[in-house]
């Protein structure tokens, strides 16, 4: 895995900002949980495409829903 080169922008529990996503830009959304070698897997169709995953927090040691 390559180092980022942009810092990370962090939210705050408080931070009321908008994360703005554009709808062209999404092809497909999909849910998974990462296994225990740190893999998420996605069709076989998206192969070779570019992709970002969002890890959600745990609350309570329960996954957000």
């Amino acid at each position: 895995m390559k180092p980022r080169k942009e810092p990370l922008i962090e939210y705050g529990e408080k931070d009321t900002r908008d994360i703005v996503f554009h709808v062209q830009s999404i092809e497909a959304e999909t849910t998974g949980i990462i296994n225990n070698r740190g893999y998420l897997y996605v069709g076989q169709n998206y192969a070779g495409r570019k992709a970002t995953t969002m890890i959600w927090r745990e609350k309570d040691g329960k996954e957000n829903q």
